[in-house]
C-alpha cells in the first residue's frame, strides 16, 4: 500500500493469482489511499477473491481519509470471502471518497456480506461513494450479499448511483444490495 498522504497511480495491470491474505489486495494492499489518493484505471482481477475483507484489486480500508478512483475496471474472479468485494475489500471510504466509473463484476459472489465491486461496509461515517455506469453479471449465492457493494452500505454517508444495469441472478436467502 501507499504511505499516508501520497499520490498513488495504476494503470492497465491485472492479477490472475487467486488471493488468499486477509484484507489483502490483488495489485495492491490494505488501506491504500489513507490521507492520499489512489487512482486505477484499465485494471482487472481474474483471481478468485478467498478471505475475509479482500479485494481484486484493492485490499480493505481504501481511501480512508484520501480517495480512491477506478476508470474502467472489472472482476472476473470469484467472491469467495467473508464481506470481499470483487475490486476494492471491504470497510472502503470512511471520512474518504470513492469514484467508480465504467466497471463490472462477472464472479459468483458465494460468501455472506461480499459486493461483485465493493465488499461489507462501504461508504460509512460522511464518506462519498460516486458509482457510474456499471453492472454484475455474476450470481449472487451468499446471504446478505450484493452485485455491486457487500453488506451495510452507506452508513452515515452519501452514495450517488448512476446507470446501474440489472443484477445476475440472486439466491442467497438474505438480502440483496443492488
Amino acid at each position: 500500500s501507499n504511505k499516508e498522504g501520497q499520490f498513488l497511480n495504476i494503470e492497465q495491470c491485472f492479477n490472475m493469482c487467486d488471493i488468499q491474505g486477509e484484507n489483502a489486495g490483488g495489485l495492491i494492499g490494505k488501506e491504500s489511499g489513507k490521507l492520499g489518493e489512489v487512482n486505477i484505471i484499465n485494471c482487472y482481477n481474474w483471481g478468485s477473491i478467498n478471505s475475509s475483507g479482500a479485494g481484486g484489486l484493492i485490499g480493505s480500508y481504501a481511501g480512508i481519509y484520501g480517495k480512491v478512483n477506478s476508470k474502467c475496471c472489472y472482476n472476473n474472479g470469484n467472491i469467495n470471502g467473508e464481506n470481499a468485494g470483487g475490486m476494492i475489500g471491504s470497510y472502503a471510504s470512511h471520512y474518504g471518497n470513492i469514484n467508480i466509473e465504467n466497471a463490472y463484476n462477472t464472479g459468483n459472489i458465494n460468501a455472506s456480506g461480499a459486493g461483485g465491486l465493493i465488499g461489507a461496509i462501504c461508504g460509512g461515517y460522511k464518506s462519498n461513494v460516486n458509482i457510474k455506469n456499471i453492472y454484475n453479471k455474476g450470481d449472487i449465492l451468499g446471504v446478505n450479499a450484493g452485485g455491486i457493494f457487500g453488506f451495510n452500505t452507506g452508513f452515515l454517508s452519501s452514495i450517488v448511483i448512476a446507470n446501474v444495469y440489472p443484477p445476475g441472478s440472486v439466491s442467497n436467502n438474505g438480502y440483496s444490495i443492488i
